[in-house]
């Protein structure tokens, strides 16, 4: 279960140390505002705010303002987001071309390097009266992330993963004496830390039609991707995302 719960001894510790941080180390702010209101078909993750949402994007050099900004992030309060948060604005804060941090929030919760408080009233004043001078004109930045979700979640990437398969699934299949090919369709979700946490499989055939396995077939797939498979950690990552694997058996 992915439950974010943060007392005020967490809070304190980002109020000083945190806050001290940005002031001395952060000269540069990056802010993507789409619409606080909009109602998308699915929660839009941290992870994917940029290719689930339309947004503006800004960029803050001036000190005074990345102080400001700094000020509201200290009297932000740790409140409980048992299921993420339903991002509508994202922030990166940079020192040179570092990223320091992001902040994901909505008007009510703000996710910040993985711990969760309660969004204010004057955050969201803030951020909607950044000036039109500090927008970004289209073109000058990429709205898609680059990469596949697999290519991002896993250590060293797609092909590590199909090495890992290959190695470890494959001959687990094999015993079980399938004969004719397969292709399985895994769902995953996975904690900040990488470690799995939910796992779907289903199969279906060369064509895309549903098939029936055994159980035993099924819970092979998914003992692997629970025991055998550690995700690279994100603290962006929320309890809904989903990291899909498509996976082809020939006998």
């Amino acid at each position: 279960m992915c439950i974010l719960i943060w007392t005020i001894g967490t809070m304190g510790a980002f109020a000083t140390n945190r806050y001290n941080f940005y002031l001395e180390g952060v000269d540069k702010v990056i802010v993507k505002r789409g619409p606080w209101d909009a109602l998308p078909p699915v929660s839009v993750s941290c992870m994917d705010f940029e290719g689930q949402l339309h947004f503006d994007q800004f960029v803050i050099r001036d000190g005074e303002r990345i102080k400001d900004l700094c000020k509201l992030m200290e009297s932000l309060k740790p409140k409980e987001c048992k299921y993420g948060v339903d991002v509508r604005c994202k922030i990166y804060m940079y020192h040179g071309d570092e990223l320091v941090t992001t902040a994901c929030m909505n008007k009510y919760s703000c996710m910040i390097d993985g711990n969760c408080y309660k969004t204010t009233d004057e955050m969201v004043e803030f951020l909607n009266a950044i000036p039109d001078d500090e927008l970004c004109p289209p073109g000058t930045y990429t709205r898609k992330l680059d990469g596949s979700i697999v290519e991002r979640s896993f250590p060293n990437g797609r092909d590590s993963l199909t090495v890992l398969i290959d190695e470890r699934l494959v001959p687990r299949l094999t015993k079980l004496g399938l004969e004719t090919p397969i292709r399985f369709e895994v769902m995953c979700t996975a904690e900040q830390d990488g470690t799995p946490t939910m796992v779907k499989a289903s199969a279906t055939d060369m064509d895309g039609n549903r098939r029936a396995v055994s159980d035993e077939v099924t819970q092979t797939v998914v003992a692997f991707f629970k025991e055998d498979i550690r995700w690279k950690p994100n603290k962006e990552r929320m309890c809904f995302d989903i990291i899909p694997v498509n996976i082809t058996f020939i006998p």
